[in-house]
């Protein structure tokens, strides 16, 4: 193997390449490099070293040119191998790195770094065996370093082997007296967990009692052993527990949840609507004593509304309420939310018909001011202390404008919120709550307007600042949305820059109005950004794996597993997952000559942003790290879409989803809409069937499905796949199997829709297939509101077909009265009242200047008299 020999002064050079590497600086590591590889074009570890330098200088694609080369020729050392499972984890390939690493680390035994970084792969691979494996191997090579022992306790707990883990802590606190404070308690904390999952909740309990003197965190420990007692079926103990816990915070809904079971007062999966009498009024006795020992506690009060009904609602809401109205709690609709749930259960749903008519009471009483009438003393005492609060009517008006907006009553709702602003003009809440009403019925341009003035109310509120951005940019102005969340942003170098500090929220909102635009560069760039966001939380596992066993932190390195597993669950990930998927299915159907039309205009835009780029690095004041920030290599967001296919970059994002959200819907929807397109049949089944095991009777998944038959069933390869599914979900017609679907679902409007699409699909009478889609009257919907339901309604008609649009429009404006999509002339009164506005302003600063020029004139005027 002499082509992997280097002369002294080839392998000078080679170390001072990996040492440039170590210190980051990656150019002069590849300029010394290519020195080496002049003499020695086939030495493997250069090669290899060359891709993982051009891999950190941006060259991906020649990077894994170069590392399959220094593989080829290098094959059993282990450098090779580490250099191709860098490259694997640049791009987030972390099974085949740790391949990698494993063929690295068999190649080369007695490196412990290897088998370092092994371990860690395996622990964000899962590969809890394999884990186990190779921590037993470090262990042995190095004994002394604590981090070795927690490490391999660590991968016996994952693998269930408890007794092993708990031997692995207790020979190393034996052999370590001198552990700090904080890591005996983690340790011994870490322990009884263990003891916990292994099942053995008696021996748990046991150790929980010796441990007392040594947890600092009564609170913690007074929990597990509730918990402990109640598992083990001692419920008096539990409810002594979780007692004592309710004294220290009456406000914890797990004590009183602990509190409840222990008392056999409700099953831990039991609903409130399920008691029967005797039992409720039981539950009900309870939380009035300890109402009465806690006074203050709002989460009582709360459950008790939630378990109270008729005239025993009706008083416990008045004694719920009227404190909070005289003191003038913001909060208090809020607390009350889950009231508003809806019910099928009569006694359940009349709460909101009795909240109603209580608050209009209460108003009518202090409006008229007039308490010598009301015949109800309860009632006239309630008023006359509400009355002695000047603000009590404008807590009731606030009330009364987020009870009708969350019933959809947007005209009262406005009513009420305008005479709280009437009477409290300077109160930033309500400007807060009428910009989100604006927003609900469908006026984003106002919706920021009101942000923007309760912004400007209190100009030291981070929360109100970031709401003003985010309305803006709803209504499509990213610039002043992103120049007003800034003024917030930490400085980087004197440049506030929100993209720096993985903001994923605003990327998200950001790509949505791009995206509303169909500027699909731009759009993607900032969905791409939110997905490389989520990706660098899950990578920072490599960090924290080391850090936890370094500082003992074993409970949190299991909390860590439990975050990362679901980090891509999230819903920010999600709107950035969906929007770039939505992007690349449309780069797909609309073809090359818009894909080029889109670059040409990307170029234009670029030149621009080029120009003012290279004038604000010029500046000399800039040092190597400014200059760093604000650089960006794609501007317009050109590259992203230069792609050859986008489906496959829609596949990339699928992938993740497929592995890491596995049993959510979405993901499988996604999957079928791009796998249809491509039309990877196999991949199609497989997406269905998971979706079957989660809900058959989605509206999405119906469309998709017919979408896919139609698209599948003349592929000869797949017929008998085909023809089985339909035998399966027992369709003998397309057209019969849609009318089963409306039947079944035909209260619910989006499913309704669906059925009509299908329709469509099929060919079929147009006017029924529009007609099943325009009504809504009576019918229920799966959309948080229905204005948004039926915005959605619109925009599909208006691709089928305009007029329709117009008519459904035309229908429904005046219900939906404040939407602009509903009611458009709207903005053009509105932009009508904006020109007629400068018109004025513009007369009068002429006026202004002609008076000022008059003025100076008479001056002169009498200057020449004297």
């Amino acid at each position: 193997m002499s082509q992997n020999k280097l002369s002294s002064k080839l392998n000078t050079l080679y170390d001072r390449a990996t040492s440039l590497y170590d210190q980051k600086k990656y150019q002069l590591a590849l300029n010394t490099i290519k020195d080496v590889l002049k003499k020695k074009p086939d030495h493997a570890d250069s090669n290899s070293l060359k891709g993982i330098l051009l891999l950190e200088l941006g060259n991906q694609e020649e990077a894994l040119k170069f590392c399959k080369k220094g593989l080829a020729k290098g094959i059993t050392r282990s450098f090779p191998w580490q250099a191709f499972g860098i490259y694997n984890k640049k791009i987030h390939n972390f099974v085949e790195a740790c391949k990698c690493y494993k063929r690295a680390s068999n190649n080369d035994k007695e490196n412990l770094g290897l088998f370092l970084e092994l371990a860690t792969f395996q622990f964000i691979t899962r590969d809890f065996a394999g884990y186990l494996e190779t921590r037993e191997i470090i262990l042995k090579k190095q004994p002394q370093k604590k981090d070795n022992w927690y490490g391999f306790a660590l991968a016996n707990h994952l693998t269930g082997n408890y007794e092993m883990a708990i031997n692995a802590i207790q020979k190393y606190q034996k052999s370590n007296k001198l552990l700090s404070k904080s890591e005996l308690i983690e340790l011994t904390l870490y322990h009884n967990d263990l003891i916990e999952e292994s099942g053995n909740i008696q021996k748990a309990n046991e150790h929980l009692d010796k441990i007392f003197s040594v947890i600092t965190n009564k609170s913690l420990w007074k929990e597990k052993k509730a918990k402990y007692f109640l598992q083990l079926g001692n419920n008096k103990r539990a409810e002594k527990m979780y007692s004592l816990l309710l004294e220290q915070n009456p406000d914890q809904i797990e004590y009183i949840k602990g509190l409840e079971i222990s008392k056999g007062l409700l099953k831990s999966d039991e609903k409130i609507e399920e008691l029967d009498t005797d039992r409720l009024i039981k539950l009900q006795n309870f939380y009035q004593e300890l109402n009465e020992k806690y006074p203050q506690s709002i989460l009582i009060k709360k459950k008790q509304l939630e378990i109270s009904y008729g005239q025993d609602f009706k008083n416990k809401f008045i004694s719920f309420i009227i404190p909070q109205l005289k003191k003038g709690i913001p909060s208090m609709f809020s607390n009350l939310l889950s009231l508003y749930k809806p019910s099928k259960i009569e006694k359940v749903s009349s709460k909101i018909k009795i909240i109603q008519e209580t608050v209009l009471e209460l108003k009518t009483h202090l409006e008229s001011n007039q308490f010598e009438s009301i015949q109800d003393e309860d009632l006239k005492k309630n008023v006359i202390l509400l009355e002695e609060s000047r603000a009590s009517l404008l807590w009731i008006y606030f009330y009364l404008a987020q009870h009708y907006d969350k019933l959809e009553n947007y005209p009262l709702s406005f009513e009420y919120i305008d005479k709280a602003i009437q009477h409290t003009p300077t109160l930033i809440d309500l400007y807060n709550f009428k910009g989100r009403l604006y927003k609900h019925a469908g006026d984003t341009e106002e919706a920021s307007r009101f942000l923007e003035k309760s912004r400007k109310l209190d100009l030291a509120d981070r929360h109100i600042n970031n709401l003003s951005a985010k309305y803006f940019i709803r209504n499509d102005n990213v610039t002043r949305g992103s120049d007003t969340f800034n003024i917030f942003m930490p400085k980087i170098h004197n440049f506030p820059n929100w993209r720096y500090f993985q903001v994923s929220w605003m990327t998200n909102e950001v790509g949505s109005s791009y995206l509303r635009k169909e500027d699909y560069p731009k759009a993607l760039k900032m969905f791409n950004q939110t997905i490389k966001n989520f990706l660098t939380y899950f990578d920072n596992q490599f960090n924290y794996h080391s850090y936890c066993l370094r500082d003992g932190h074993l409970r949190q390195l299991v909390k860590l597993i439990k975050f990362t597993d679901k980090v891509f669950t999230d819903q920010f990930f999600w709107v950035g997952a969906r929007g770039a998927i939505e992007i690349y299915s449309n780069l797909h159907e609309k073809g090359k000559e818009f894909k080029q039309e889109l670059i040409k205009q990307c170029e234009i835009e670029e030149r621009e942003m080029k120009i003012k780029l290279e004038k604000e690095l010029s500046n000399p004041k800039l040092d190597d790290d400014e200059k760093k920030i604000r650089k960006d290599d794609d501007l317009s967001g050109k590259k992203l879409i230069e792609i050859e296919n986008p489906l496959k970059e829609a596949v990339k994002i699928i992938e993740i989803l497929e592995k890491q959200a596995p049993d959510y819907i979405e993901t499988h929807l996604l999957a079928l809409k791009v796998y249809t397109k491509m039309e990877n049949f196999e991949k199609c089944f497989n997406s269905i069937n998971k979706i079957l095991e989660i809900n058959s009777n989605d509206f999405q998944y119906h469309k998709l499905l017919i979408e896919f038959i139609l698209k599948a069933e003349n592929n000869k390869k797949i017929s008998d796949k085909v023809n089985n599914l339909k035998k399966k979900l027992e369709i003998n017609s397309l057209s019969e199997y849609n009318q089963q679907f409306l039947q079944k679902n035909s209260s619910i409007i989006e499913h309704r829709v669906s059925a009509a699409e299908v329709m469509l699909l099929l060919g079929e009478d147009k006017e029924k297939a529009i007609e099943i889609m325009m009504s809504i009257d009576g019918l229920t919907y799966e959309n948080k509101r229905l204005i948004n339901t039926c915005t959605n309604v619109f925009l599909k008609l208006q691709k089928i077909d305009q007029n329709y649009a117009n008519k459904y429009r035309e229908q429904y404006c005046n219900k939906f009265k404040y939407s602009t999509v509903f009611n458009p002339q709207i903005i053009e009164i509105r932009n009508q009242k904006k020109l007629e506005k400068e018109r004025k302003k513009k007369e009068e600063e002429e006026n202004r200047q002609q008076k000022k020029k008059e003025e100076e004139k008479e001056k002169e005027i009498k200057k020449e008299e004297k």
